[in-house]
């Protein structure tokens, strides 16, 4: 769990609201048609940056998911063997 820090959190969107105006101003900058596609570019590697990270939690979700002993109704606990 993150701790809120009010500071750190007031830099981190200063920062990226900058970023943006950037961004912002170098689209306005282009023709129309570059500014698009740039655009449509960067929505495109976020989607996949996203796909990449629910496919990493999905593959770290239980550690125990593909344990037989786990699942196995038929197992109620530990057996004592001779």
């Amino acid at each position: 769990m993150r701790i809120t820090n009010p500071r750190r959190d007031a830099r981190d969107a200063r920062t990226r609201a900058a970023m943006l105006r950037a961004e912002a101003d170098e689209l306005r900058s282009l023709p129309v048609n570059e500014a698009a596609r740039r655009i449509e570019d960067k929505q495109v590697e976020r989607e996949d940056q996203h796909r990449r990270a629910a496919e990493r939690a999905r593959q770290l979700r239980d550690p125990f998911e593909h344990d037989p002993h786990r699942h196995d109704p038929r197992r109620e606990g530990p057996t004592r063997g001779l």
